[in-house]
């Protein structure tokens, strides 16, 4: 068990992390905001929840060959300057996507913000591989994965109105003003990231196939697929089954996106913890179990009250995005230093590329009945336990894979000097 002062961070780590933190909370926002917006969109561009899956999906499928062709490169490269160029195409492919005024002019814009958002998040978990070590990776990884919470209890429920009042295409354009100045705050304050570079010149392709032929790795992408697949097969149609089979309102949604973002801005940080103290192995059978149980009971829910509906779907937020947390710092502490952004790229690959094939599969089993409910999301509830009963399964060989790299500081001592 480790003492509480080792998971303390300095200052300057706590700056590092909210950081991170922000740019997570921008990245989350652009992919999720699409859920909750479902039957607005299906209605602005009339479509149907085959062609919606299909939006979802080309974000995923965009990231995922995204984040293959930058494998070999990215790790040559300071980490500073990866961040403030992903962001800027990220900000300027979300603002096409609201200013997108016909279906194929919106994938076109999920294709794009798919590219930059897909590399964006494996860089900012290859940050933290590089400067956490493995006793307090857990830690740092709950304070990164409340951008997801984060996400939940302001960028949803904001978002969902600024698209009530303005159009549809407001939330997207807001966020792209919000990754500017997040531009801005990495370019001023972020510091310099170079210990990961072996000075030399190094073949990227030998490089990336030393990546792709280890063992080790392939089994966390296969794990990372389950964990990330057991979620997005649920994740797309919730707020279509709130509206249409639950018979809520759709201005009621974005509250139950607040009130299950305000509990797991908690959870995710507790579970962090949790995971360095207990082990990360042992909190998530727990959390994964949790998960499976809370997908059957939300894809088989009738109508309810919202106490009902709110204490279901906080469940189930709180153990589906809790099972990333001890996960994600397992995954990360595979890779070697030197090939951690070509290993986290290529997860960040898998990942969405999950992402999407699991919004499709899920699309397939879903169909629209004559008043528009869905039929089918409870066999995608029984699909998503049955997933994640195989991530608990791989969890335990996984962990056995896992070496402590040591972790080479690369922000500068006085950065880093105080401790709170």
């Amino acid at each position: 068990m480790q003492s509480s002062k080792s998971i303390k961070f300095s200052r300057g780590e706590w700056l590092i992390l909210l950081i991170l933190a922000g740019i997570q909370f921008a990245n989350i926002i652009d992919f999720v905001l699409m859920i909750p917006l479902a039957p607005t969109i299906k209605v602005r561009f009339d479509i149907l929840s085959g062609e919606f899956s299909q939006l979802v999906a080309a974000y995923g499928v965009s990231a995922a060959i995204a984040a293959i062709l930058s494998a070999s490169i990215i790790d040559r490269f300071d980490r500073k300057a990866v961040l403030v160029t992903l962001l800027l195409g990220f900000s300027l492919s979300t603002a096409a996507c609201g200013l997108s005024d016909t279906y194929s002019r919106m994938l076109a814009s999920r294709i794009a913000a798919g590219a930059f958002g897909g590399v964006l998040g494996s860089c900012v978990m290859t940050i933290i591989g590089d400067l956490f070590a493995d006793a307090r990776r857990g830690t740092a990884m709950g304070i990164i994965m409340s951008g997801f919470a984060a996400a939940s209890v302001i960028g949803i429920p904001t978002g969902l109105k600024l698209s009530e009042e303005f159009g549809m295409g407001a939330p997207f354009l807001t966020l792209a003003v919000l990754v500017l100045l997040l531009t801005c705050l990495v370019m001023v304050k972020f510091p310099s990231l170079r210990g990961h570079i072996i000075p030399g010149k190094i073949d990227p392709f030998i490089q990336f196939g030393h990546v792709i032929c280890n063992k080790y790795y392939l089994l966390a992408f296969l794990f990372s697929a389950t964990v990330v697949g057991g979620g997005f097969l649920v994740i797309p149609f919730l707020a279509d089954y709130m509206v249409n089979n639950v018979k809520r309102p759709p201005e009621q949604v974005k509250y139950v996106y607040l009130i299950a973002g305000c509990c797991t801005l908690f959870t995710t940080n507790i579970i962090g913890r949790l995971s360095d103290k207990i082990g990360k192995k042992q909190v998530f059978y727990v959390v994964a179990v949790c998960a499976a149980i809370m997908s059957l009971i939300l894809t088989h829910l009738p109508e309810v009250g919202m106490f009902t509906i709110f204490l279901v779907t906080t469940c189930f937020m709180i153990f589906t995005s809790g099972r990333m947390v001890p996960a994600q710092a397992l995954i990360t502490g595979v890779a070697k230093p030197h090939e951690r952004g070509a290993f986290m790229s290529l997860n960040s690959a898998v990942q969405h590329m999950t992402m999407g094939l699991a919004s499709v599969v899920s699309g397939q089993f879903i169909t629209d009945g004559p008043t528009k409910e869905l039929i089918g999301y409870g066999t995608v509830g029984f699909m998503s336990a049955g997933v994640a009963m195989l991530s608990i399964g791989l969890v335990r060989i996984l962990r056995s894979a896992v070496t402590p790299h040591p972790v080479k500081q690369t922000v500068p001592p006085e950065v880093v000097e105080v401790t709170v």
